[in-house]
C-alpha cells in the first residue's frame, strides 16, 4: 500500500517544489533574464511531473526501478542520508528534484549528502553555484557545493568562490576551505589570496584605523607624561592600525563607500573634538587631547555602527568632507567678524567641522551631486575668495570676509547644484569671465590710479563680478557650447598677448602710468578670442603648431640679439619681433593657403629641440665661449627641424586615410615583375594586394 501511495506523495512534493530550482538559479542572474529563468522553472516542473508519472508500480518494476524506489523511500525517512547517497550513486535523472528539495528543506545530516549526490548531475550546476554564494546555507553545504562544481568542471565555479570570499559574512575557516577547493578544482584560476578578492575599502580602513589608534596611543603617552611617549605611541598606534586594516581585509573586505564613511567619521570626530577642547580650555594641553579622544570615540562609534546602513559612495564621502570644511570655515569666519577671541574661534571651527560632517554624510548620498555640481561649487567658492581678497575693506577684516564669502559660495552651490544643473561649458565660460573680468578691472584701475589704491580694488571687484555673468551667458547661448579647441585657442592667444604687452613695456621702459595695459590688453584680447573661437573653429593641434613656431622665432631672435651684442632692451625687442614673425609664419602654414599637417610641424619641433640642444651640449664640452655654443645650437636646430619635417611628412603620408598604394612596380631582376594590384573579391568589391609574374627563367 505504501508503494502505491508513494507516487501521490511525490507528486505533492513536485508541485510544492516547482519554482525553487529556477529561483535559486536566478539569484545570480541579471534582472533582464527573469522571464527566461521562470520559463526554465516551468519546463523543469513539467519534467519532474513526467518523471513522477514514470515511477513504477510494484507489478512492473525491474531492478533499476526497484533500486530508485528504495532510495527515494530511504530519503523520505527521518534519517535520509543513506537515501541521498544511494540516489547519487544511481545518478537517475528522475531523482534530481528530490535531491534539490532535500538540500533546501532537510536538516544538515540529509542536506549535506544530498548536495554531494547532486555532483553526479550536470543539470544541478546552477543550484550548486548558487549554494556556494548563499550565506544562509551551512558552511559544510557550501563547501560540498563548491566541490560538486569542481567535479562537474563548471566554468562559473571560480567566480562563485570569489563572490563567497568577498562576502563579509564568510568566516575565515570557510574561506580557507573554499580557497582549497579552488586550488584543487581550478588550478589555473587559483591566484594568490590577495589577488582573488577585490578590497577597495582597504585604503580607507587603513587610514581610519591608523589615525584612530595612533591618536589614542599618542594621547595615552601624553597623559603618561613620559618624555617622547606621545610620539612613540602615535607611531606605534598608526603602524598597528594600518596592519590591522590590511589583515582584517583578507577575511572581511569592506566596500569602499562604507569604509570611507567609517574613516572620515572617525578622523573628523578627532579633529572636531580636539579643536573644541583646545578652544574650551586654552590654558590646558590636556583639554585638546581629551576632546580628541571623546570626538574620536563618537565619530568612530557612529561610523562603525552606521556604516552598514550608509548607502553613500566614496564620491559622497568626498562631498561630505567638503561640506564639513565649508561649515568649519564659515563658523571660524563668523566668529572672527563677531570679535570672538582666538580660542573661541577655534572652538567654533571644531563645532562647525563636526556639524558639517554629520550634515554632509546625512545628505550627500541623497543629493547625488555629479561633476557638474562640483564645477559649480568650485566656481562659487573661487568667486567668493576672489571677492573677499579684492573688496575695498580694512585688512583686519579681510580674512574673515574672504572665508565667509568663499564658504558661503561653496555651501550655496552644494544646496542649489541639483536644481541649477550648470553645464561644464557654462562653468568654464564663467571661470574665463572671472579671469578676464578681474584682469580687465585691474588694468582699468591701474590706468586710473597707478599707485594701486582702493579704486583698483573696486574696479577688480566690478570686473570680477560682471565677468562670470557675461562669460556664463555667452557660453550658454553659444550653439554647441565651448569645446577643447576653443579653450586652447583662447588660452594661447591670451598668453601671447600678455607676453607681447609686458615684453614691449619692459623693452621700451614704458612709464608706470601705462602698466595697467599689461592687464587690460590681454584681458581684451582673450575675451574677444573667447567670443569668436566657436565661429573660427580652429583645431587645437593647429593652434599649438602655429604657437610653437612663434616660440622658435623668439628663440632665434634672442640668440641673434646675443650674437650681435645687443643691450637688454634691444635683445628683448629682437625676441619679440622674432616671435611675431614665427607666429605669422605658423599661422600661414596652418591656414588653408598652405594647409601644412600639424604632425609635420610637431616632429620638426621635436627634431629641432633634440638636435639643437645636443649640438650646444657637445660644443660646450670643448669651449666656454657662448658664441660658438649658440651658433652650434642654431645650426643643429635648423638641421634637426629640417630632418624632423621630412620625417613628419613621411609619417603623414603613411597615415593618410584612403591612400592607395603606389602603382609603380619595384625594380627586380629581369623577368621578375612584382607590384601592387587590385584583387576582386566574391562580394563584387575588391582589396589591394600584390601581383608577381616570372618570365624567361
Amino acid at each position: 500500500m505504501a508503494i502505491l501511495l508513494l507516487p501521490l506523495f511525490i507528486t505533492s512534493l513536485a508541485h510544492a517544489d516547482e519554482d525553487a530550482p529556477g529561483e535559486e538559479a536566478a539569484a545570480g542572474e541579471q534582472p533582464g533574464e527573469e522571464a527566461a529563468v521562470e520559463e526554465a522553472a516551468v519546463e523543469e516542473a513539467a519534467v519532474e511531473e513526467a518523471a513522477v508519472e514514470e515511477l513504477p508500480v510494484e507489478a512492473t518494476m525491474d531492478a533499476a526501478d526497484r533500486a530508485l524506489l528504495d532510495a527515494l523511500l530511504a530519503l523520505l525517512d527521518d534519517e535520509g542520508a543513506d537515501g541521498a547517497e544511494a540516489l547519487g550513486m544511481l545518478a537517475d535523472p528522475r531523482s534530481l528534484w528530490a535531491l534539490r528539495n532535500a538540500v533546501r528543506t532537510r536538516t544538515i545530516d540529509v542536506a549535506l549528502p544530498a548536495t554531494r549526490a547532486l555532483a553526479a548531475f550536470p543539470e544541478a550546476g546552477p543550484d550548486l553555484l548558487y549554494w556556494v554564494r548563499d550565506p544562509t546555507r551551512p558552511d559544510v553545504v557550501r563547501v560540498a557545493a563548491a566541490e560538486g562544481a569542481a567535479k562537474l568542471g563548471l566554468e562559473g565555479g571560480p567566480d562563485a568562490i570569489r563572490a563567497a570570499l568577498a562576502d563579509r559574512t564568510t568566516s575565515t575557516e570557510l574561506a580557507d576551505r573554499l580557497y582549497t577547493v579552488l586550488e584543487q578544482g581550478w588550478p589555473t584560476q587559483a591566484l594568490a589570496r590577495d589577488q582573488l578578492v577585490s578590497r577597495p575599502g582597504t585604503a580607507w580602513m587603513a587610514a581610519g584605523d591608523g589615525v584612530g589608534l595612533g591618536f589614542a596611543l599618542a594621547a595615552t603617552g601624553h597623559f603618561g607624561q613620559g618624555e617622547g611617549l606621545a610620539a612613540l605611541g602615535g607611531l606605534t598606534g598608526a603602524a598597528g592600525g594600518v596592519t590591522l586594516a590590511i589583515v582584517t581585509a583578507r577575511s572581511r573586505p569592506e566596500p569602499d563607500g562604507q569604509a570611507a564613511f567609517f574613516a572620515t567619521s572617525g578622523i573628523g570626530g578627532i579633529a572636531a573634538g580636539a579643536l573644541i577642547g583646545a578652544g574650551a580650555a586654552p590654558g590646558s594641553e590636556d583639554a585638546a587631547w581629551a576632546g580628541g579622544l571623546l570626538g574620536g570615540a563618537a565619530g568612530y562609534g557612529l561610523g562603525l555602527g552606521l556604516r552598514r546602513q550608509h548607502p553613500g559612495s566614496t564620491t559622497d564621502t568626498g562631498v561630505a568632507s567638503a561640506v564639513a570644511v565649508g561649515t568649519s570655515v564659515l563658523a571660524l569666519s563668523v566668529s572672527d567678524l563677531a570679535g570672538v577671541e582666538d580660542d573661541g574661534q577655534m572652538a567654533a571651527a571644531g563645532a562647525g567641522l563636526g556639524a558639517g560632517l554629520a550634515l554632509g554624510h546625512a545628505t550627500a548620498w541623497r543629493a547625488d551631486r555629479d561633476a557638474h555640481d562640483i564645477g559649480l561649487a568650485l566656481l562659487t567658492t573661487g568667486y567668493g575668495a576672489y571677492a573677499g581678497l579684492v573688496m575695498p575693506i580694512d585688512d583686519e577684516h579681510r580674512a574673515g570676509v574672504t572665508g565667509l564669502l568663499a564658504s558661503s559660495g561653496g555651501l550655496a552651490a552644494y544646496a542649489l547644484g541639483g536644481p541649477v544643473d550648470a553645464q561644464p561649458d557654462v562653468v568654464a565660460g564663467a571661470f574665463g569671465g572671472l579671469l578676464f573680468g578681474g584682469a580687465g578691472g585691474a588694468g582699468v584701475g591701474l590706468l586710473v590710479d597707478p599707485d594701486g589704491g582702493r579704486s583698483v580694488q573696486r574696479a577688480m571687484l566690478v570686473g570680477g563680478t560682471a565677468g562670470p555673468v557675461v562669460g556664463g551667458l555667452l557660453a550658454h547661448r553659444t550653439a554647441g557650447g565651448l569645446d577643447t579647441d576653443d579653450v586652447v585657442l583662447t588660452a594661447t592667444t591670451t598668453g601671447w598677448a600678455a607676453w607681447q604687452t609686458a615684453g614691449w613695456g619692459e623693452a621700451t621702459d614704458s612709464p608706470e602710468s601705462l602698466r595697467g595695459l599689461w592687464f587690460l590688453v590681454p584681458s581684451a584680447v582673450g575675451s574677444a578670442t573667447a567670443i569668436a573661437s566657436p565661429r573660427l573653429d580652429v583645431d587645437a593641434t593647429e593652434t599649438l603648431a602655429a604657437t610653437s613656431l612663434g616660440l622658435w622665432g623668439a628663440y632665434l631672435g634672442t640668440v641673434t640679439g646675443v650674437l650681435a651684442d645687443f643691450g637688454p632692451n634691444r635683445r628683448m625687442q629682437s625676441a619679440l619681433i622674432g616671435s611675431d614673425v614665427g607666429l605669422v609664419g605658423g599661422i600661414l602654414l596652418m591656414s588653408p593657403l598652405v594647409d601644412a599637417p600639424p604632425v609635420v610641424v610637431g616632429v620638426a619641433d621635436a627634431g629641432g629641440m633634440i638636435i639643437g640642444s645636443s649640438a650646444a651640449l657637445a660644443t660646450a664640452l670643448f669651449t666656454d665661449n657662448e658664441d660658438p655654443i649658440l651658433v652650434a645650437s642654431l645650426v643643429g636646430a635648423a638641421g634637426g627641424a629640417t630632418g624632423g619635417a621630412l620625417l613628419g611628412r613621411s609619417l603623414h603620408r603613411r597615415s593618410a586615410p584612403g591612400r592607395a598604394p603606389s602603382t609603380a612596380a619595384a625594380r627586380w631582376p629581369a623577368g621578375l615583375d612584382v607590384g601592387p594590384a587590385w584583387l576582386p573579391t566574391a562580394d563584387g568589391t575588391g582589396v589591394w594586394g600584390a601581383r608577381m609574374s616570372l618570365q624567361g627563367w
